[in-house]
């Protein structure tokens, strides 16, 4: 699955592919499309590919800079002119599995925290992953592109989905179905379970307002952003079955989208539904009076 991200007036472009036959290990190539006329830019080879059903994201940094990271956790900046300005490998003891199969490959990502701090995460397929342990670190970047790791945590992760950050950082993985993280140390803060969570296992949780949305099996659960795991209720978007309630619906089972919040509304797919729901959805998620 390639990846395409905007970055000032240019589209960049990563791929996991295997040039010279089936057989081949991947290998990660990024493309600079210029968006005004469509013309390659530059185009480099980044080295062994994470798996073919995924590949990172680019991420924009400051004015004319981004960032990219490889299936082996290397965290590589770059300018738009296709220069690379630093390379740092946040988690060194970590070992690669299978590095350019097919499907078992590991997968890396990034996500940014606001102007000068982004996450780096490991993982691999949702089948595959499960009962492994990758990293979790936090990066800083100055205005040169350069990197610090500020602190490094690790998850057992199944999946891949995006994070999400609000008082926590938030993250989806198999086995636990919600993990939170310090902002500022990287410890577990607390986890809460979900047997069922490998049907939205790359859906991510949405923090919006001192609440997190997290879609699961079961519909779409809400947690309060804080410092314990503190379920506020669960919305059903099927009822149960009436001669077997602990039973769902084949649609039930079927994947859900992240939410969507605007304008006071939660937007969120289920299967082939698009359902809104207005906030709050429960009457502890309405937001506290203003003191008088």
């Amino acid at each position: 699955m390639p990846a395409v991200t905007r970055c000032d007036d240019t589209l960049l472009f990563t791929f996991n592919s295997a040039p010279d036959g089936a057989q081949e290990a991947l290998s990660l190539t990024m493309v600079a499309v210029n968006l005004a006329d469509g013309k390659i830019r530059w185009t480099r080879t980044l080295g062994p590919g994470g798996a073919l059903d995924r590949s990172p994201t680019c991420l924009p940094l400051s004015a004319g800079k981004f960032a990219v990271v490889t299936a082996q956790g290397e965290v590589r900046s770059y300018s738009l002119a296709g220069d690379l300005l630093h390379t740092l490998r946040p988690a060194p003891d970590f070992q690669s599995s299978e590095p350019g199969g097919h499907w078992g490959g590991d997968l890396w990502e990034l996500f940014r925290l606001d102007s000068n701090r982004v996450v780096a995460y490991g993982g691999r397929h949702a089948e595959r992953g499960k009962d492994h342990s990758y990293p979790l670190c936090l990066l800083t970047f100055d205005a040169r592109g350069h990197m610090e790791k500020q602190w490094q945590s690790s998850v057992q992760l199944g999946s891949i989905a995006n994070l999400a950050a609000g008082a926590n950082l938030y993250q989806r993985t198999l086995g636990a179905g919600l993990t939170a993280f310090s902002l500022k140390t990287g410890h577990k803060i607390w986890a809460v379970s979900d047997e069922d969570s490998l049907n939205c296992a790359w859906v991510a949780p949405v923090v919006h307002d001192g609440f997190v949305y997290l879609s699961t099996a079961e519909g779409l659960k809400v947690y309060r952003d804080g410092p314990e795991a503190n379920l506020l209720g669960t919305v059903e978007f099927i009822e149960r079955s009436k001669t077997n309630p602990k039973s769902y619906s084949n649609f039930m089972l079927s994947s859900h989208s992240a939410p969507i919040v605007y304008g006071g509304i939660l937007y969120v797919a289920a299967s082939d539904r698009l359902w809104a729901l207005k906030l709050p959805l429960f009457p502890s998620t309405a937001p506290n009076p203003k003191p008088k």
